[in-house]
């Protein structure tokens, strides 16, 4: 089935449709989450059948998980020579990545955990509604867009355009923030422990910002 994914994969798929054909490839499969870890060991030789798109196997990936019948999963990205996009797209379960990851993080999950002990490109929790997503060293930019629940913990530095559009759920930045702090926040609450450009802090607003637990921005 992976390699028919890759086999179809072209120019007009991103992540949001890279799942779904993912989803029509495994079509009844229920892989275990030991499989599934097994799987993500086994990946890199399959780059050759498809280079330029093999970054959508995040997708695979998560199609994987959220068809399995288990709770709980380990995958490993740490050997791959690509940043793999897409992970936890829609995800349900909780999932521990080893390694970094691409763009498009927990895109519209729904429930459960992300756990990544490396780095994160950008779009973190985008359309997020709902559980935990913790990435222990840095993120690029674009944290948190239309989120409506849940929560993302950043251990280390991210870059520009955090919550914007946010409704709800909670963004906490560990380390330092770059510039777009909130634009078009509509509520919820981000918290920033580094530093950041206050300059560009969206004052005017609603939801609640924190620079080093002192309150910027007040509902």
């Amino acid at each position: 089935q992976y390699i028919s994914f890759l086999e179809d994969l072209n120019e007009s798929y991103n992540d949001s449709k890279a799942y779904p054909l993912a989803l029509r490839t495994l079509s009844n499969l229920h892989p275990t989450s030991e499989e599934i870890k097994t799987f993500s060991l086994e990946l890199q030789p399959y780059k050759r059948i498809n280079k330029e798109f093999f970054n959508l196997t995040g997708c695979f990936l998560s199609a994987l998980v959220n068809n399995s019948y288990d709770s709980n999963f380990k995958i490993i990205t740490e050997h791959l020579d690509t940043l793999l996009d897409g992970m936890g797209y829609k995800n349900k379960k909780n999932v521990k990545i080893i390694g970094s990851v691409g763009s498009s993080l927990g895109t519209n999950m729904k429930s459960g955990s992300l756990k990544v002990s490396g780095n994160a490109q950008y779009s973190v929790g985008d359309l997020m509604h709902n559980g935990t997503i913790i990435i222990e060293g840095n993120a690029e930019d674009v944290i948190g867009t239309y989120m409506n629940g849940g929560t993302i913990f950043i251990e280390g530095d991210c870059g520009d355009e955090i919550g914007s559009f946010m409704r709800k759920g909670l963004i906490i930045i560990n380390g330092n923030a770059g510039n777009k702090i909130g634009p078009y926040m509509e509520g919820g609450k981000i918290v920033i422990n580094g530093t950041f450009n206050k300059k560009y802090i969206c004052l005017s607003c609603k939801g609640e910002i924190y620079h080093k637990g002192k309150r910027v921005l007040r509902e």
